[in-house]
């Protein structure tokens, strides 16, 4: 599973997304992707209607900070028992 704490508002937080989605469509086509917003519904929606990813959406109910998240994007992968395996705060390249 791959964890993306990101906003719509955030050029590398786009990009990270749009390759997130390249790889998933060529090489992980059976891994979960999780893309987290602490944004309003109607921009998560918004934005998922736009891009249509196939990613699972999901909005927190806190900020990013009230969290530990300090910076976006931020980024998990995690193994199949739920462990965080790779971590990876600010955009990946």
């Amino acid at each position: 599973m791959i964890i993306s704490f990101y906003a719509s508002w955030c050029p590398n937080c786009l990009e990270e997304l749009e390759i997130l989605n390249s790889i998933k469509n060529e090489k992980l086509n059976d891994i979960e992707i999780l893309a987290i917003t602490d944004e309003s519904m109607e921009k998560l929606t918004s934005f998922k209607n736009k891009k249509q990813y196939p990613f699972t959406f999901l909005k927190l109910n806190a900020s990013f900070p009230e969290i530990g998240i300090a910076s976006i994007p931020t980024t998990y992968l995690l193994n199949t028992k739920g462990e965080i395996v790779y971590n990876k705060v600010g955009y990946i390249q």
